[in-house]
């Protein structure tokens, strides 16, 4: 079967605790949405095969230590690494099997990636202060995410080391 991994989908909220003016620890909640699209067999007139499309869905909470380089009322230029655990909560693939060039039959199984799915990441960011405690940013970073024992490819699999781009309020 060959895989072919979508770009992670990841949405989330965040909090931070400021240790001092500069260093603070950031922790939340993130949902993760991992889609691949699957292909058994070569399509061809006289042959059987199929495709489909994994879809994973995680709940994770991540760890961070940021740390600001510039702090202003305005601007807030930062570096930020840490980690997140990750725990999967559902997922599904749907199939459909082509037999002699013709569709056949369309199937739907549920799955769920057993144990927990654990990264470690870092990025830097900037962020314009729209109130005190608010502010728009975007933040590049890098991810690596570490094999579970779990049996269900993934992008987390195949691809573990991620480069990202964040943005949000």
């Amino acid at each position: 079967t060959e895989y072919s991994h979508r770009m992670p989908v990841h949405i989330g909220a965040s909090v931070r605790y400021e240790f001092s003016k500069r260093l603070g620890l950031e922790t939340g909640l993130t949902y993760s949405l991992l889609s691949s699209d699957l292909k058994t067999g070569t399509e061809s007139t006289d042959g059987s095969w199929s495709k489909g499309v994994q879809t994973l869905h995680y709940l994770g909470i991540p760890l961070n230590l940021s740390f600001s380089i510039v702090d202003s009322r305005l601007v807030n230029v930062y570096i930020s690494a840490g980690g997140m655990m990750e725990k999967g909560v559902r997922g599904s693939i749907k199939t459909d099997e082509y037999i002699n060039g013709r569709f056949h039959d369309s199937s739907e199984h549920s799955i769920t990636p057993k144990g927990l799915q654990w990264s470690v990441n870092a990025s830097a960011g900037i962020q314009l202060n729209i109130l005190p405690q608010l502010g728009l940013f975007m933040e590049p970073g890098i991810s690596h995410h570490f094999r579970n024992g779990s049996h269900i490819r993934s992008v987390y699999s195949d691809k573990p080391t991620d480069f990202s781009l964040g943005f949000g309020l």
